[in-house]
């Protein structure tokens, strides 16, 4: 056993506990320790601690799950906070228009495109909202597929003014896939929810 400063106890020990992990999960903790310059053991001991610690308790005393997000997106959604909608659309989409591009290039390479590629050239758009939605907890999402069309349906606990939000970050987002036929695409906020349309040819 090793004794480490613990974070809410003076001292704590560290014991040697056999985890059984996917291959693809040890690489990609691999790839972060060397981009961190942290060992292996410290990234997931890290992780962990976050998870007991604070995202545990903090799901005590929420509506659903805890929300992740990035400080940007989190600083976008206080800009919003305002009811004149048009600052609302025109700041979401601007935001979604300029990560888009960074978001597809990160995640791009790591999205399973055999499981998405029924939905064709929604497939990176679809494998993005698939990964916002369990993970970060912005939102759920339910996929409606018809015989030449699809319904994606982002449902949330806030209000209308989210769904605006959403429904214009990701218009924003869309102009970074040019495969995307605007004129098939079509979007609908409601009070808890919004409703993303597409006919494929």
């Amino acid at each position: 056993m090793t004794k480490r400063q613990g974070l809410l106890d003076e001292t704590d020990y560290s014991i040697i506990k056999t985890v059984r992990l996917p291959k693809r999960v040890v690489n990609l903790i691999e790839k972060i320790a060397m981009e961190e310059n942290k060992k292996f053991n410290t990234v997931v001991t890290e992780e962990l601690e976050r998870y007991v610690y604070f995202t545990h308790r903090v799901r005590k005393f929420s509506k659903g799950n805890d929300v992740l997000m990035s400080d940007r997106f989190f600083e976008l959604i206080l800009d919003c906070l305002t009811d004149n909608t048009e600052l609302i659309k025109e700041k979401a989409f601007k935001a979604g228009k300029q990560w888009g591009k960074e978001y597809l290039l990160l995640w791009g390479k790591e999205i399973n495109t055999n499981k998405y590629s029924k939905y064709k050239e929604l497939k990176y758009f679809i494998a993005f909202l698939d990964l916002i939605s369990k993970y970060s907890n912005l939102f759920r999402l339910d996929i409606i597929e018809n015989i030449d069309s699809i319904d994606i349906i982002i449902y949330h606990n806030y209000n209308y003014k989210y769904s605006l939000l959403l429904m214009h970050y990701y218009m924003g987002f869309l102009e970074n896939i040019t495969d995307i036929k605007k004129k098939n695409l079509s979007m609908e906020p409601k009070d808890k929810s919004l409703i993303i349309s597409y006919i494929f040819l």
